[in-house]
Parts: C-alpha cells; structure tokens; sequence
C-alpha cells in the first residue's frame, strides 16, 4: 500500500513519512510566520532600550533567540506545543541595561508588559510591524474666542490578539472582538 501526503495527496518513499518534502518546507514557513507573529505581539519593542529592529532566530526543535539591533540584548524564547511561553534575558545590554535580569525566566506578559512601559518613556516612533493605516495621528486645533488652542498630539497604538489576530487598541485590557487578555 502507498502512503500519501497528508497535505497534498502525493505518494511518499516511505511509509514512515506523513507528509511530502515540499509540504514539509511549506508547513515549516508557516510554522516560522506564525510564532514570529505571536512573539512579536509580545516584544513589540526592546524591553531594555525601546528601539524597535529586533532580529529573531528562529530554529524548529532548536534555541529560539531574540537580539536587539541595537543594545545587543539577547534573549532565549521558551515556544513550545502551547506556543511561546517564557523569555529568558541572555545577555545584556551594551550599556548595561537588564543585568538584573540576566538568567531569569519571565512569562511573555511581563517582557510586554516592559516593552509597553519604556514605549512610554521615549518619543513616539511607529512600530515597524503596524501597517500605517492602524497608526493614527489625531492633532485637533479649537478656536476659543479668537484664540487658537491646539489639543496635544498622540498616536494611537493598536495591537494583534496572539488568539483573534484582529487589531485593538493597547489601552483596553481585552480584546474587544474576542475577549482575550494580553
């Protein structure tokens, strides 16, 4: 009897194998693209110094690693069959940044959960993974007897639910669409 590919139907050389080669390449991409989807809705930027070029690796049944463009900060990401679950600081920042934090395992929320604090500390830059129509610039001008008043200008960042992937803006503490958490 010949055994065929779970994806696409076609015979296989080995009765052991359950999918085709090229399947197996397609499968293991999209594989790639999802946990970067995922992981990236958690490290929207460093955690360390807010810059947003973060360079993954990662490797299927292999150390799956994070490193800063430009801080150099590394981290080991747990990704599991439940999908990414921890980070583990590697190695600090060039500057010295994290060495606190060196050898801990934090669960994703709370890497997220820096990110989103030191976003705060620093000048508005567009996160490079938004497409441009989910950024907003909002700038409202009043005129109040004869004066103008200019309403301080803000960007609104929205962010993809890792269940949904819909986008929602990152003050509300769910998912609007879904109900999940961040």
């Amino acid at each position: 009897m010949v055994k065929k590919c779970m994806y696409c139907g076609a015979n296989l050389p080995s009765e052991f194998m359950i999918m085709c080669p090229e399947c197996q390449v397609k499968h293991r991409e999209e594989t790639l693209k999802r946990i970067d989807s995922k992981v990236r809705g958690y490290f929207i930027c460093c955690p360390l110094c807010g810059n947003n070029e973060i360079k993954a690796n990662y490797i299927l049944g292999g150390r799956h690693t994070l490193t800063c463009e430009n801080c150099g900060a590394q981290w080991h990401l747990h990704i599991g069959l439940r999908g990414f679950r921890w980070a583990e600081l590697d190695v600090e920042s060039k500057d010295g940044k994290g060495l606190e934090l060196l050898g801990k395992r934090l669960e994703k929320d709370e890497w997220r959960k820096m990110a989103l604090e030191i976003r705060k500390t620093l000048p508005h830059i567009p996160l490079p993974h938004m497409p441009m129509s989910h950024r907003e610039e909002i700038k409202k001008e009043k005129d109040v007897e004869g004066k103008t008043v200019i309403i301080k200008e803000r960007e609104i960042i929205k962010i993809r639910c890792p269940y949904c992937h819909r986008l929602y803006e990152e003050t509300e503490n769910k998912c609007p669409h879904c109900g999940g958490t961040h």
